[in-house]
């Protein structure tokens, strides 16, 4: 259980660490955040939620030992591991949002700035962009990222969808 828990969360923080070198690399003025604090942010609340796992199975090992299982704490253990999966699904998704912003303002606010004259820093991926091959592996990179990204948030919601199912078959059985 514990790798089911822990596994995504190592993937979900590489994907915080290297989208904020993919923002050094595009150039900050896009992003709303600084690059800096994506890892911390998004590790962070990943990190919040694998505790509240944690705390939610551990309540649900200890209501399952001995003779007669309490139901309460079952339920309350049950609940808890519920909650952290919707927290890292919350959290998956709030960078995809965030990330997708990034990607908006670069693609449309860079070229609304030199379509109006006005002066924007150019940045290594401005520079890179008359390298075909450069491109091209930039390009491959972030689409791979974002397959990463998007496996990671299915796995998530079918977490948050087996676990709340598995709660409901054990009230309505029980």
């Amino acid at each position: 259980m514990c790798c089911l828990f822990i596994g995504p969360s190592f993937i979900s923080a590489a994907i915080s660490v290297v989208f904020k070198h993919i923002i050094l690399y595009c150039g900050q003025d896009y992003s709303k955040l600084k690059a800096k604090w994506y890892p911390y942010v998004f590790i962070g609340t990943d990190l919040a939620a694998i505790v509240v796992q944690c705390v939610g199975g551990g309540i649900s090992s200890v209501a399952t030992t001995g003779d007669a299982d309490n139901r309460t704490l079952m339920d309350v253990g049950s609940g808890m591991l519920i909650a952290g999966v919707a927290c890292q699904v919350a959290n998956m998704i709030g960078c995809g949002i965030i990330i997708i912003d990034f990607f908006w303002r670069y693609q449309r606010r860079g070229r609304k700035a030199i379509g109006e004259g006005k002066e924007i820093l150019p940045s290594q991926c401005d520079s890179d962009r008359n390298v075909p091959r450069k491109r091209r592996a930039f390009h491959f990179f972030c689409w791979s990222l974002f397959a990463a990204y998007i496996a990671i948030l299915i796995r998530c919601i079918y977490r948050y969808d087996h676990l709340a199912d598995v709660q409901a078959t054990h009230k309505c059985c029980h």
